[in-house]
């Protein structure tokens, strides 16, 4: 029999039954859902007739309904002055990384040239890496800085007769200050790079917006936290660090081990109730050999 948690203990109008078999579980299920009157119990009609396993995967489903719909409710007030400014232009890809290239040392090292507003490295090539700038402009003039850089280490090798001088020897070799920076900052090498357009950079700008939300949410987590106001939050979320972009996305639901063990042996009559007294109904299984049946009354809680 499940109560409630208040201090009342008022019966809910369900209960949780355990029978001898799965094979008498199903079959008492099956004929409750065909029968073509309800049963009763104690002059109330029977509502709802469950294995444990669908009644749980219900009530999660209605949990994860809810709360979608709260925090579209908080996302709405949270993100209403969010505005998505794209800059059309101003994304660099750079190919050709070595396996220990840091996003920081690239970051630094491209700041010689232009101010730089972001840079991670790639998560589906694993010798790319991305560079976010203030406009089309600078992302220009870092694209003809990193051609020069490729062009003038190309002479280098072409020189020396080998390939890969480090940044002493590019210096002997005539190697400006900067791409000497941009050399050490991208590991030894000069990178391919290009301008990021068309579906290619929409995708991405999507994920820097992605991003965008998942800090307003932290700040806004902290905020409540110091007692500065703030939305209530649901679910989990926030920024990657500055190397990455990426998705707030709450992990999926998954049942408990009590949960799965029960899930074969249980049926469930139940009526409407909050999804968070599931843990407490793991308690109300019979001794082993098991009674025969149950039913729950609605209307009957107080």
């Amino acid at each position: 029999m499940r109560r409630t948690t208040d201090k009342s203990k008022s019966f809910k109008g369900s209960v949780f039954a355990e029978f001898g078999s799965v094979a008498d579980a199903e079959e008492f299920t099956k004929t409750c859902k065909e029968a073509s009157t309800p049963l009763e119990y104690e002059g109330k009609p029977i509502t709802h007739v469950l294995m444990r396993g669908e009644y749980f995967a219900q009530k999660r489903q209605e949990r994860d309904q809810r709360m979608a719909k709260e925090q579209a409710e908080v996302d709405a007030e949270l993100f209403k002055d969010f505005q998505k400014r794209k800059v059309p232009g101003s994304i660099l890809k750079v190919k050709g990384l070595p396996s220990h290239v840091q996003w920081p040392d690239m970051q630094q090292s491209c700041s010689k040239v232009v101010k730089v507003r972001f840079t991670e490295l790639s998560e589906e090539d694993s010798d790319a890496a991305f560079i976010r700038l203030s406009s089309t402009e600078d992302a220009q003039t870092l694209l003809l800085a990193l051609n020069e850089l490729v062009a003038a280490k190309a002479k280098v090798d072409e020189a020396k007769g080998k390939e890969g001088e480090d940044a002493k020897d590019g210096a002997a070799s005539g190697l400006s200050e900067v791409q000497l920076e941009l050399l050490g900052g991208f590991g030894g090498i000069a990178p391919a790079a290009e301008v990021l357009a068309g579906e290619e950079e929409d995708a991405y700008w999507e994920k820097v917006f992605i991003a965008q939300k998942d800090r307003i949410r932290l700040q806004a987590m902290r905020n409540k936290k110091r007692g500065r106001g703030g939305q209530p939050l649901k679910g989990k979320g926030g920024p990657r660090s500055a190397a990455a972009s990426g998705s707030g996305a709450a992990p999926e639901s998954k049942p408990t081990a009590g949960e799965e063990a029960a899930e074969g042996t249980s049926a469930s009559a139940a009526a409407e109730e909050e999804s968070a007294d599931e843990p407490k109904a793991k308690k109300a299984k019979t001794e082993a050999g098991a009674e025969a049946a149950a039913g729950a009354a609605e209307g009957t809680s107080s």
